[in-house]
């Protein structure tokens, strides 16, 4: 076709700079007529790999995969364009945003097929999903519930500071006794 440069070769060696000005897609790597990948670069240098059909995009590196974005942010979504969720790096400090009123949900298990716990947005909670125990430096120490309405503490030793409630009656403790204060 116009302005179209083909080389058929078993091997294709450039020397030096290769610069390809257009500005629509610059490069297209096919397998076939429907299998291919694109390369576009737009104004401001905004840049697209794409795949054709519903192949996936695999980076194999034989060493480390670094991504670094100057503006701190990297930003993945669904494909109607939607952003989902945003990595937010700063000198200090690094953020996971949630763009949208939907869980954050962690799965184990061959394609994710057990939830193990749940960041819910529309709740402003951290769930787990079972009676598994969140556990604090060693199995020994670990808060859980084994079934519903009930929450166990368990510890080698367990040391409550200040005062706090049950049912609405102050609690306090002097060793080796607890004490249940009426509140009323």
């Amino acid at each position: 076709g116009a302005n179209r440069l083909a080389l058929t070769a078993p091997k294709l060696e450039v020397t030096g700079a290769l610069e390809v000005l257009s500005t629509s897609t610059q490069a297209k790597f096919s397998y076939d007529a429907d299998s291919f990948a694109t390369l576009t670069v737009a104004d401001d240098s905004v840049t697209t790999l794409a795949s054709g059909e519903s192949g996936d995009i695999k980076i194999d590196a034989a060493g480390d995969i670094f991504l670094e974005a100057d503006g701190g942010q990297i930003y993945m979504g669904d494909p109607g364009g939607d952003t989902k969720l945003k990595f937010d790096v700063q000198a200090t400090t690094a953020f996971i945003d949630l763009l949208q009123n939907a869980p954050i949900v962690f799965r184990l298990g061959a394609g994710g097929a057990s939830e193990i716990a749940r960041f819910d947005q529309a709740t402003d909670s951290f769930r787990l999903a079972t009676d598994s125990p969140v556990q604090f430096r060693d199995t020994a120490t670990q808060i859980n519930s084994p079934s519903a309405n009930v929450l166990t503490l368990t510890g080698p030793t367990v040391d409550v500071a200040g005062t706090f409630s049950l049912n609405s009656s102050n609690v306090t403790s002097t060793a080796p006794e607890l004490n249940l204060l009426d509140a009323s």
